[in-house]
């Protein structure tokens, strides 16, 4: 009798066939939704709705002067879609609505062009705090253009900087998060948290429990972190606006601060797990007795 070759179990299983790849389906809930979220995501992303928020408040206070504009967004683009609708027919005075969400598409380009792919790693912190110090640059480089614009001519390049540099900071969010934060603009996660509710109250309805899974707890608290971050960083940019009379764009200043020195850290590698950050000495003594 002649020896067979020696067939693997996944063919005989498939009758000679190849075994198909497993289909790869969207998990029920990411990082940020599961029992033990990052506590650095938590902070970082309460820090980028601080600064997204103290943006969006000096823009909607009137700090970018340009033909036909009195105050625009620039963190969120379903505002800027409404007034370019609501003031279409006055021709040049949709220029600026319209520039804000160009600008917004193109940073959230650039981002989605240089962000690492996958969900958040801390072995790839290098490469997101690189994202969010281009975007404090392109934000103090819009508060820069606009305070130089006095018979300069930069006209609307001020808008769609500023723009630019909140499509980044979101894109970079999303693009870690599964889509689970948005940075720039709340009215995602208020839709997540009335899902939230609902689902609670539908399975109390059905007797089917009381109360929120771990995962709907987590979430809710990022949720919290990125509405009060948002809000603080509005409270902020209107007090730098109208109370301490921050002449022009000057508060943008602020936010792109914060944002230079997040980014910054991430940058230098202070995130990274991959750092060794045992002295030296220490180091050395290790080796010797191995």
């Amino acid at each position: 009798m002649s020896r067979e070759a020696p067939t693997n179990g996944a063919a005989e299983d498939t009758n000679g066939e190849a075994p198909k790849p497993p289909v790869q389906r969207r998990p029920s809930y990411t990082l940020l939704g599961s029992p033990d979220p990052a506590p650095i995501v938590l902070t970082a992303a309460a820090v980028l709705a601080f600064c997204a928020g103290c943006t969006n408040a000096c823009a909607m206070l009137g700090v970018f002067m340009a033909p036909g504009i009195k105050a625009t967004g620039v963190t969120h683009v379903t505002g800027s879609l409404t007034k370019a609708g609501m003031v279409l027919a006055n021709g040049p005075a949709a220029t600026a609505p319209c520039l804000a969400v160009l600008g917004y598409v193109i940073g959230a380009a650039l981002a989605g062009a240089t962000v690492p792919a996958g969900m958040f790693q801390r072995e790839h912190a290098r490469a997101y705090g690189r994202i969010v110090v281009a975007t404090a640059v392109l934000l103090a480089l819009a508060a820069a253009l606009q305070e130089a614009d006095h018979g300069h001519g930069f006209g609307f390049l001020p808008v769609i900087a500023a723009a630019c540099a909140s499509g980044g900071q979101n894109g970079l969010a999303t693009a870690v998060s599964s889509s689970m934060v948005r940075t720039t603009h709340m009215t995602g996660c208020a839709t997540d948290v009335g899902l939230i509710l609902g689902r609670a109250l539908g399975r109390l309805l059905r007797k089917e429990g009381c109360g929120f899974t771990q995962p709907e707890k987590n979430r809710l608290g990022l949720y919290g972190r990125l509405s009060l971050g948002f809000v603080g960083g509005a409270a902020v940019g209107a007090a730098l606006v109208q109370e301490a009379d921050v002449p022009n764009a000057r508060a943008l200043f602020v936010p792109a601060g914060i944002l230079l020195a997040a980014g910054g850290v991430a940058a230098a590698g202070f995130l990274d797990p991959r750092v060794d950050k045992t002295p030296l000495e220490a180091r050395v003594n290790s080796a010797g007795k191995l």
